[in-house]
């Protein structure tokens, strides 16, 4: 099998969230099924971060493997593309076009989104449709897009003359379907679109472009990064204006859960710790969570639940209702270390809490690696409030952590965290904590039952951590799907 992985973030080069990291893991998981049988390429822009990345891992790009010129708009653009090689042998090649992707930001700057969006999304598409089949020295099978920037490609893969048989098949995930990639349908023109496709089937949404519903439209099969996610698009609450057109369009959506990295988050060999540890003896995660507390300024031998956050501050991920929590934390016996960036006006908020109940919160504003690692391996329990959330990884890196998810139960959230409620739950299958309605009060009574199973019942505790430690939230289940349905849609 032949895949080729289209992106517009991948890890660690370029993210701004979970899209890079999937788009970094499942293509090394792929290659590694089957004794290495099957070829994988990804192919992704070659932005200014990473060409830091690169340089920060004293990594150097290969000679130019091509090179595409690509019609937008009346003018032309020259890509090259330049290999990296990578230890797991998947090909990587990074589209070097300075004109567009050589700039600070992925999608956007200071001033907000870049208005040449479309314009450099669509030459992604088209150039990697392009110059796939040289790269890999044979046509490939399958072309696995992920969300929005990569959404133009399988309606240009079906334009491409030749017999449908014999064309690559195209698979279509969808990650955040709050992105939709909107652009006024001069793109149709300007990318050299069909004007047949569109209509309110296609890729027509309020009389534009839209990228991602273009990918919907004219994939082979659309996939999800969690079944409930997959179900819950179909609904007027979760579609963003789509639910009608994924009810009646789009017959094969497909959830497949997202696995992590299980190299990179192991307590027992990561650098970032104070001390390493296993599901077996786990006396090196009490020294972690006795840093975390020295470091966050309060006493080491702190007997309150404490809690971890790592997220973009937005109230998608329901950082306003952790917010309005905050004055609650001593009297639910509770303190919260939050590491994250984002919406100026939460940022403005945390920041002032923290002055204000010094004793009972910690902020990082901002992203630092290294304490995102102190935090899940120091934290007793890892807080995810999402309003929405298409699968989560943190809530996976906590469990394999041995830190203890409370979360909303929502989309992937709700696939990876069974609340053992009271008693006999925690005998089938527990390993968290989670609550059905979006708001303070039902946060408020997930973090109190938290905070009384640690407190109350630490062999109970000690139970969720080991069931959690022990679960297998690698790729390896989720890549296995992946490729069958990659047969299942060549064979179709």
């Amino acid at each position: 099998m032949r895949i080729v992985h289209v992106t517009s973030e991948l890890a660690p080069y370029s993210q701004t969230g979970g899209l890079a990291q999937v788009a970094g893991a499942l293509p090394d998981a792929l290659a590694g099924l089957d004794g290495g049988a099957h070829d994988v390429l990804v192919l992704s822009p070659l932005y200014r971060t990473v060409r830091r990345a690169l340089a920060e891992r004293d990594a150097r790009l290969g000679s130019l493997r091509t090179t595409r010129t690509v019609a937008f708009g009346g003018k032309s653009h020259r890509v090259d593309f330049l290999p990296l090689a990578l230890p797991t042998g998947v090909q990587v090649c990074f589209l070097d076009c300075p004109a567009l992707y050589d700039r600070e930001g992925i999608y956007g700057g200071v001033e907000g989104e870049f208005a040449d969006n479309a314009e450099r999304f669509s030459v992604l598409c088209r150039a990697s449709l392009d110059a796939a089949s040289e790269l890999m020295g044979a046509m490939p099978d399958v072309f696995h897009c992920h969300d929005w920037p990569t959404g133009l490609l399988p309606l240009m893969l079906r334009e491409q003359e030749g017999e449908k048989a014999t064309r690559p098949h195209s698979i279509f995930t969808v990650h955040n379907l709050a992105f939709l990639g909107c652009f006024p349908k001069g793109l149709m023109s300007d990318a050299g679109l069909p004007w047949s496709s569109f209509t309110s089937h296609g890729l027509e949404f309020y009389d534009q472009v839209s990228m991602l519903k273009a990918g919907i439209a004219f994939a082979d099969v659309t996939t999800t990064v969690s079944v409930s996610y997959a179900d819950e698009i179909r609904t007027p609450e979760f579609g963003c204006h789509l639910d009608g057109f994924l009810r009646y369009d789009c017959p094969r959506l497909i959830g497949i859960r997202n696995g992590i990295d299980v190299d990179a988050w192991d307590p027992n060999r990561d650098a970032h710790l104070a001390a390493p540890y296993t599901s077996e003896h786990l006396a090196g995660k009490a020294i972690c969570r006795e840093a975390l507390l020295a470091e966050s300024g309060w006493p080491p031998a702190c007997k309150d639940l404490l809690i971890g956050v790592v997220s973009r501050l937005a109230n998608q991920k329901g950082l306003d209702l952790v917010a309005e929590l905050v004055p609650e934390l001593h009297e639910l016996g509770a303190r919260l270390v939050l590491v994250g960036d984002g919406d100026a006006n939460l940022e403005e908020r945390f920041a002032w809490l923290a002055r204000t109940f010094r004793d009972n919160l910690s902020i990082t504003l901002g992203f630092d690696v290294a304490l995102s690692h102190r935090v899940f391996a120091g934290a007793d329990a890892f807080l995810m409030p999402s309003r929405f959330e298409p699968c989560g990884l943190g809530q996976m890196v906590a469990m394999r952590y041995g830190t203890i998810p409370v979360v909303h139960a929502v989309g992937g959230l709700r696939d990876t965290v069974q609340d053992p409620e009271e008693g006999p739950m925690l005998a089938e299958g527990g390993n968290g904590f989670a609550f059905e309605s979006a708001d303070v009060a039902s946060l408020r009574v997930a973090v109190r039952r938290a905070a009384q199973m640690h407190r109350e019942r630490p062999a109970e505790w000690s139970q969720l951590m080991h069931r959690g430690m022990s679960a297998d939230w690698s790729w390896s289940e989720s890549a296995r799907a992946y490729l069958d349905l990659y047969f299942d849609v060549q064979a179709s």
